[in-house]
């Protein structure tokens, strides 16, 4: 009886996994696009973004491909990857500025370098590309919703970057080269 269900499980595992690479394979691009959304939908952002890669060139320049750039940006954020995911959402602002998810996507952009922004001890070019992008998005969208979140994010990068300044004046002074501390 083991062996049954052990073999019932890897046929229902096969044939996951047949539909996934069928898609990825299949020329109805129509059909590609409607499965990525619903991977999308369902938490599988992986398969969602491998899916939306690959039919993102056979939409350009129709409706569908605001919407590829959109999700794509967003599957990478869902997948904790920060840096990639600013990336897409600057590249979607840049491809669709007067999209009504320009607002959004401008602060995704920000959100993106908060999140990806390091500890203290280590480089802050993040937290500073974070902080302008946040003040780009505050100058578009003064009367935003997200203001008052906004200003929080930006207050507690600039502690981290004047916490930075402060370990760095401490290490140059205990190592005694005062001048520079």
């Amino acid at each position: 009886m083991k062996k049954f269900w052990g073999f019932l499980l890897v046929i229902v595992l096969m044939t996951s996994c047949g539909e996934y690479q069928s898609l990825l394979k299949s020329n109805d691009y129509n059909l590609v696009y409607k499965k990525a959304i619903e991977y999308y939908n369902k938490g599988d952002y992986q398969r969602a973004m491998n899916l939306l890669d690959g039919v993102r060139s056979v939409f350009v320049g129709q409706a569908k491909a605001q919407n590829i750039a959109y999700y794509r940006a967003f599957c990478s954020y869902n997948m904790k990857d920060y840096q990639i995911a600013s990336d897409l959402f600057k590249q979607f602002i840049q491809t669709y500025p007067e999209s009504s998810f320009a607002e959004e996507c401008l602060y995704m952009m920000g959100f993106c370098d908060y999140k990806a922004s390091p500890k203290p001890r280590l480089d802050q070019q993040v937290t500073e590309k974070a902080i302008r992008e946040f003040q780009l998005y505050l100058s578009r969208y003064p009367y935003s919703m997200r203001k008052d979140k906004v200003n929080t994010y930006m207050d507690e990068m600039r502690d981290k970057l004047s916490y930075k300044a402060h370990l760095s004046a401490k290490n140059y002074y205990l190592r005694e080269h005062c001048k520079a501390a």
